[in-house]
């Protein structure tokens, strides 16, 4: 599917410029859920303790912390898909849709989820504050 942003006047073309949110891309759904769709295109690692906080941070030093590789689960709210077109265009024959941009980008939900423990996530609500 194409995501674009309703704002968007690039579209076919799309320049690659370093910290630009692009108003449109590619993405392929990966599951739906009460926030939305949801979008799977990266996979990270993060520092998760035995209280099952999380950071980003580099913690290999604290032997209380364990790297755990898990799926980046990004959320487009429903609420935020303004229009869609199933059938597409001569550009891209698939599905399109249009959707209200928030400042980085279409997504309102960003959670993680864990390789190796299928039910394990984590999100804001267990980030440890460093």
């Amino acid at each position: 599917m194409i995501i674009h942003s309703i704002e968007d006047q690039d579209y076919p073309n799309n320049e690659i410029k370093d910290g630009k949110v692009y108003t449109w891309f590619g993405a392929e759904i990966h599951d739906l859920s009460h926030r939305g769709l949801e979008f799977c295109d990266e996979n990270i690692g993060i520092y998760v303790n035995e209280d099952n906080k999380w950071t980003l941070n580099n913690k290999s030093d604290d032997s209380t912390f364990e790297l755990r590789s898990v799926n980046v689960i990004s959320t487009i709210a429903f609420n935020d898909i303004i229009e869609y077109d199933m059938d597409g265009d001569e550009h891209y024959p698939c599905p399109h849709f249009y959707i209200r941009f928030n400042h980085s980008g279409p997504y309102s939900y960003v959670h993680y989820k864990d390789h190796q423990i299928s039910y394990q996530y984590y999100d804001e609500s267990n980030q440890l504050v460093d």
